[in-house]
């Protein structure tokens, strides 16, 4: 009888060993399921991650692409406008030299004219003296004779 409790004990001891051991590998077969499920997730999460992140990079590239271009737009119509009114400027400096060079020469035109004028008043003074010259000496001489003639007769 003790070794019939003996045998029923060792196989209850066995189906115990067995029975957790069957436990024991559902338990693990269960962790490892879980463990994979969770590295699925983890790996989509990731990927989900990634690709919102490459979205975004792409779109702040593309944004700052076009901030870059429309700086550059912006900047290469001012170089335009600054350099349209540079040549507006040389064009009206060019102008008012050409007005003040036509006003040295109208000066010059001007100082010519006064001065041929200057010289025509001359040439009168020169003859008006010339003549006083001739009409003194032609009194002179008339006056010599009459003096002579009146010396003569007195």
């Amino acid at each position: 009888m003790l070794q019939a409790e003996t045998a029923e004990l060792a196989l209850k001891i066995q189906a115990g060993k067995a029975e957790l051991q069957l436990m024991l590998q559902a338990g693990t077969a269960d962790l490892e399921l879980m463990l994979q499920a969770e590295t699925a997730e983890l790996a989509l999460k990731l990927q989900a991650g990634t690709a919102e992140l490459a979205l975004v990079v792409q779109s702040e590239t593309a944004e700052l692409a076009l901030k870059l271009q429309a700086g550059t737009a912006e900047l290469e119509l001012m170089l335009q406008a600054e350099t349209a009114e540079l040549a507006l400027m040389l064009q009206a400096e060019t102008a008012e030299q050409f007005v003040l060079q036509a006003e040295t020469a109208e000066l010059a035109l001007m100082l010519q004219a006064e001065t041929a004028e200057q010289l025509v008043l001359q040439a009168e003074t020169a003859e008006l003296a010339l003549m006083l010259q001739a009409e003194t000496a032609s009194r002179y001489r008339l006056g010599k004779r009459s003096w002579r003639s009146s010396y003569r007769l007195g």
